[in-house]
């Protein structure tokens, strides 16, 4: 009996796999790989790492993990490769078994090198970039880069932010090339006063002073420092700390309802009845809407389990928001 892997499954080293990747699959390097390996049986060698950092979309913590996607697979005489875990099928089902839950859950440790600064973190550089108009002012950390193509080693490099006035002068001296060109050269970039970051090693960015997400994670809650209840509200309602809830009650409604309203958001009585609920913790107001004259959305959320400690606290910040907002039912 062989079984095509569709669902997550723990594989044994020394697992027999016969691999069937389909013409086209971005397997192959080349017509001659998929030729020559198509129909071969591979030795499974071991599961793919995955480096997670902080604020991760799933919910997971910072460290290495399985990546269910790829596994690392050897033909006989070849070196070892990594290759897409749904073109096998497993010959050896005695070294396979089915496991619960999520793959990509399966934690294999830390990561190898720490995380030394995090998004929201005030920093400056030791030494300047290069760039034009930057020098040393306090700036943010806006992102971590874990893993290739981004770092060498597998250690975290940031993304350090412009600061606004650098942002500003950029923008002014775009504009003010792009006005001396004929009207037929001119260069259009919607996005030239967004602000752009570095990607930079740690050892040449220094701490200026810590942010909102460092305390979360390193269970320093008395430095988080936040200007209103919104601001709060809005930093527990953030990707990687809380996760949308679309409502059970769509279930049978299909597809097309579930996506619309986890994009446009439910009215504020159905977001409030889901909190009241207990399934979700957080609310907040939509961004899009289908027509400009659409009433107002709002996004329900959930906190991330590892953030579970922090649910009491975040439920009384979003009664203290929401509850004077809704209509009660008529007695």
């Amino acid at each position: 009996m062989s079984i095509v892997i569709r669902a997550p499954m723990a594989l044994q080293p020394g697992c027999k796999l016969y691999y069937d990747c389909p013409l086209g699959g971005e397997d192959f390097k080349s017509r001659w790989f998929f030729e020559k390996h198509r129909g071969q049986y591979a030795t499974f060698v071991g599961y793919s790492e995955e480096l997670i950092g902080v604020l991760d979309i799933n919910g997971r913590l910072p460290g290495r993990y399985i990546d269910p996607e790829t596994i690392r697979a050897q033909f006989d005489g070849e070196e070892v490769q990594g290759l897409n875990t749904r073109h096998f099928i497993v010959a050896d089902t005695s070294k396979a078994s089915l496991t619960q839950g999520s793959a990509n859950n399966q934690r294999l440790g830390d990561l190898s090198h720490p995380i030394l600064f995090y998004p929201g973190d005030t920093v400056r550089f030791k030494k300047s970039p290069g760039a034009e108009n930057v020098n040393d002012a306090p700036r943010t950390i806006r992102g971590i880069f874990l893993g290739k193509p981004f770092t060498l080693d597998d250690v975290p490099r940031y993304e350090v932010m412009e600061t606004a006035a650098e942002t500003e002068k950029r923008e002014q001296k775009f504009h003010k090339e792009n006005s001396k060109r004929p009207k037929n050269e001119f260069l259009f970039d919607l996005s030239a006063g967004d602000p752009r970051g570095w990607n930079m090693a740690a050892d040449e960015i220094e701490l200026v002073q810590r942010g909102n997400v460092w305390a979360l994670y390193n269970d320093d809650l008395v430095t988080l420092s936040f200007r209103s209840s919104e601001e709060q509200a809005a930093f527990w309602a953030q990707d990687g700390i809380a996760h949308r809830v679309v409502g059970s009650d769509l279930d049978e409604r299909g597809m097309f309802a579930r996506t619309m309203s986890y994009s446009l958001g439910r009215s504020l009585e159905d977001a409030w009845r889901f909190f009241a609920s207990g399934e979700a913790d957080v609310i907040r107001v939509s961004e899009l809407r289908a027509r400009s004259d659409d009433p107002v959305g709002y996004i329900m959320l959930r906190l991330h389990d590892c953030f579970a400690q922090h649910r009491e606290h975040v439920r009384a910040l979003t009664e203290r928001l929401w509850a004077h907002q809704v209509k009660q039912p008529a007695a």
